[in-house]
């Protein structure tokens, strides 16, 4: 194998990895985030006062 055939393998597995990357960045994007409702969540209690998303000084 020469030198050409080493530059053959080397572009068909650049290929691939661009492939690859592609492909899983298109589904991350179509994947669908859901989130609970603030009265379904365990972790807060009634008493507890629920914070927006106020920037942090």
């Amino acid at each position: 194998m020469g030198m050409t055939g080493i530059f053959i393998i080397g572009a068909i597995i650049i290929v691939l990895i661009i492939g690859v990357t592609a492909l899983v960045t298109t589904k991350a994007y179509e994947y669908k985030h859901t989130i609970d409702p603030l009265d379904q969540n365990p972790h807060l209690s009634g008493k507890e006062e629920v914070r927006t998303s106020e920037p942090h000084e």
